[in-house]
């Protein structure tokens, strides 16, 4: 997440499937800016309704996007960076997927014309409160030269949605002063035609402010098809259709909790596409040679991250010691509602052999973030630069804890200046367990089958072999082990070892059969 982050917002059904449950999402996310200064709104220029009938419909232009980014060779989220710059002048607009849900009518009329407008529910139909909607969106007769309602002139309709070359092509009943600016659609159309995609526009920021961290907006048909309405109502985010496509996309508060209501987990198979403790260290040794910059004037660099906007934040290696497996049931049937993912567990403080905490594969309930042997919670502990979540814990964390975006645009800041692709972010390990002449020690525990990883404290003289550091965080008097008093620099926390010292996969079977029984998994 070189930048910026976004969670899911929206749902909205789909014409063509009024009578189940398809939907359409659309999403809040922060995204980057252009520089030119011409802050001058883009002139009024409105759709016919016959090239509005001509956009298509959600489900054919979720395809296209995928397809064009494919084809671009670029992520949505790269993307989604370049077409918002981090500036103010699109502050009040959002990103969407261009597309329609139902046809517009030809009135026959030449002073009026048909459009897409939507209002505040409690103004469309009272009883319709009963179900608590946000807004109502219909086709509505409205005068060409005068942007008023053909049925009552006192009603004034505004720009809602743009396409890339600036036409309206949706609108509201809702006044506003809101438009993009000349410097802004330049660099949007800039963008969009440098990638070459056809189907994404500019839309009015939704309130997001009505929403609560577990609550999404949820647009649906409204009625019969012949009504041509959509209701949005407010539902809570685990409502979430499988059948659900993005469509919006907005900047997010810029102190919001990145990571706390609508997480981005790694899959099994990109978690071992992530190097071996060994290769990568060889490749922050790389990075960094490249730009010539040294550990210590990196780490000098990310400490002010950490100081000011991640206190209970550590850098990390992202790095992995054994494989993930896929999760079948005792017929060898794949459980689609599970993973396994790596999760930590903290010993008491009391043992005799200094044993911290101790990661192994967990079967995870992908809907609630449930151990499915013991029911446990499973929580956040590691985020790639992307902000996707890469291990875990099941300790409980206060929801504070997660990067915060404000955090992870800095963090990103600094790794982009650098070219620094593997580093990461974990929880700040308990440092109050440390002396000055103590570490934290990683290494395995058992055969390489068992896939356990333990966490020990041991003295810094008595570390062999040259183990790798893994993770570093801000060394203050207040609340370092270290003797540097007063410096504001990073220092490692924790070594490790891992299999071979790392040089080797830990090799182990490729699935885990869920049994009956004990809801456990065995090789």
């Amino acid at each position: 997440m070189p930048d910026h982050s976004y969670t899911t917002l929206l749902q909205s059904t789909h014409p063509s499937t009024i009578n189940d449950d398809s939907y359409t999402t659309f999403s809040i996310s922060l995204l980057p800016s252009d520089n030119a200064n011409d802050d001058t709104k883009i002139d009024e220029k409105h759709i016919s309704f016959s090239e509005y009938n001509k956009i298509p419909l959600i489900t054919d232009q979720n395809a296209t996007l995928d397809r064009e980014l494919d084809a671009a060779g670029i992520t949505a989220h790269d993307l989604f960076q370049k077409l918002f710059p981090e500036s103010d002048n699109h502050l009040g607009l959002a990103l969407c997927l261009v597309h329609r849900h139902c046809e517009l009518s030809d009135l026959k009329d030449v002073n009026n014309t048909e459009r897409m407008v939507s209002r505040n529910a409690e103004s469309c139909d009272p009883n319709l409160n009963e179900n608590k909607p946000v807004s109502i969106s219909e086709p509505c007769a409205v005068n060409s030269s005068t942007n008023r309602d053909a049925n009552n002139k006192d009603v004034r309709i505004f720009p809602a949605r743009w396409l890339s070359d600036g036409t309206i092509f949706e609108y509201t009943r809702n006044s506003h002063d809101i438009a993009p600016t000349q410097s802004f659609m330049r660099n949007f159309k800039n963008v969009i035609d440098e990638h070459r995609i056809t189907c994404l526009g500019v839309c009015l920021l939704p309130e997001i402010t009505k929403l609560t961290g577990g609550e999404i907006f949820l647009e649906k048909s409204y009625g019969l098809a012949t009504d041509r309405r959509q209701a949005t109502f407010i539902v809570a985010k685990s409502a979430h259709t499988d059948h659900a496509f993005e469509a919006i996309w907005a900047v997010e508060k810029e102190n919001a909790v990145v990571y706390s209501d609508d997480e981005k987990h790694i899959s099994i198979s990109e978690y071992n596409k992530i190097p071996l403790i060994a290769d990568q260290k060889a490749k922050l040794d790389a990075e960094m040679g490249a730009v010539d910059i040294s550990g210590h004037k990196l780490f000098e660099a990310l400490a002010p991250v950490f100081t000011d906007h991640g206190p209970g934040l550590a850098l990390c290696l992202v790095h992995r010691h054994y494989d993930l497996l896929e999760l079948q049931d005792t017929d060898g049937q794949p459980q689609p509602d599970m993973t396994e993912r790596m999760v930590s567990k903290d010993f008491p403080s009391s043992n005799e052999n200094n044993l911290v905490s101790i990661s192994e594969p967990c079967a995870v309930k992908f809907s609630t973030n449930q151990d499915v042997k013991t029911e446990e919670i499973i929580f956040p502990e590691r985020w790639l630069s992307n902000g996707t979540i890469f291990e875990y814990t099941r300790n409980h964390q206060p929801q504070n804890n997660a990067p915060t975006v404000t955090f992870m645009r800095e963090f990103n800041k600094v790794l982009n200046k650098n070219l620094i692709t593997c580093l990461g972010v974990c929880l700040l390990p308990e440092i109050t367990k440390l002396t000055d002449e103590k570490i934290f020690l990683e290494k395995s525990d058992g055969s390489a089958t068992d896939r356990r990883q333990v966490t020990v404290i041991v003295e810094k003289s008595e570390l062999e072999n040259e183990p790798f550091d893994t993770i570093w965080a801000v060394n203050k008097s207040t609340n370092s082990p270290s003797s540097n008093q007063g410096t504001n620099l990073m220092e490692p926390l924790r070594n490790c070892t891992g299999c071979n010292n790392g040089k080797e996969d830990c090799q182990g079977p490729k699935v885990r059969v869920l049994t009956s029984e004990n809801k456990g998994l065995k090789p």
